[in-house]
């Protein structure tokens, strides 16, 4: 038997940890599936560090400027990311893939996302992709 859970200290907490109250309660061990609630953040700023360098400061300055500029961007008229670099094989192929995988876990129905915004990060995506959109 086993307990999914985020790696809160209030789930973790070797004494008063919820995972070890149930443990305590059920009298057994159980198999725990951690997992960092928050880990898609952890790796976009990973992506953002190795693309910008560090940032010391709790504000990023390209992201405040980008969010002041919001309103002036006409959300229907979206370009598709250009980079020479995805001529490169190795991102040509990966390119293939990811989107692969996107249309594929999407077409299979929105009964596997938990969630709307894991949807929607997918969809935004392919739409950086370059990929049409699915048909809803």
């Amino acid at each position: 038997m086993g307990m999914s859970f985020d790696t809160t200290a209030s789930n973790t907490g070797s004494t008063s940890g919820a995972c070890t109250l149930l443990e305590h309660k059920l009298q057994r061990n159980l198999l725990h599936f951690a997992y960092r609630h928050h880990i898609h953040e952890l790796i976009i700023g990973g992506v953002f560090t190795a693309l910008l360098g560090p940032n010391r400061s709790p504000n990023i300055a390209l992201l405040e400027q980008f969010q002041r500029f919001w309103s002036n961007i006409d959300q229907h008229d979206y370009k598709p990311l250009d980079d020479p670099r995805q001529a490169q094989p190795f991102f040509h192929q990966l390119h293939a893939e990811v989107t692969s995988f996107l249309k594929q876990f999407l077409a299979a129905g929105t009964g596997y996302l938990p969630r709307e915004d894991y949807k929607e990060m997918m969809e935004l995506c392919l739409l950086i992709l370059g990929e049409p959109r699915l048909q809803q």
